[in-house]
């Protein structure tokens, strides 16, 4: 009986041990998954900010894009109207007397001088 006794404790002793021994592993399996899913939230919400970042500096760089383009087009349309003392945008050039030799003092002075100043 003592036999039998001894070996009842020693197999309750096993299962004991078992049992605490699951019992721990399923604490750090779901201690491991609460930390991976906390790594994966703050993951994707910094690839988020960088994406947010990216495009804000990519239409930044577009709209100083736009400012430039609109820029030297204003002052090519006001060098075309400072030369063109007539004021018309033709392909003839204009008849006017007047108009060619106000056109030849431009010109000269815009030789003369080294930069323009488009404001």
């Amino acid at each position: 009986m003592e036999v039998i006794e001894g070996t009842l404790k020693v197999l309750k002793e096993a299962v004991q041990r078992l049992v605490e021994t699951i019992e721990e592993s399923v604490r750090l399996i779901t201690a491991g998954l609460a930390a991976v899913a906390g790594f994966l939230a703050k993951l994707f919400s910094d690839a988020a900010e960088f994406f947010r970042e990216l495009g804000q500096k990519v239409w930044g760089a577009m709209q100083q894009f736009a400012e430039a383009v609109a820029r030297t087009l204003k002052c090519a349309v006001y060098l075309v109207t400072w030369l063109d003392p007539c004021r018309c945008l033709c392909i003839r050039p204009c008849s006017d007397d007047r108009c060619s030799s106000q056109l030849r003092a431009r010109v000269e002075v815009l030789v003369i001088t080294t930069t323009v100043t488009c404001r």
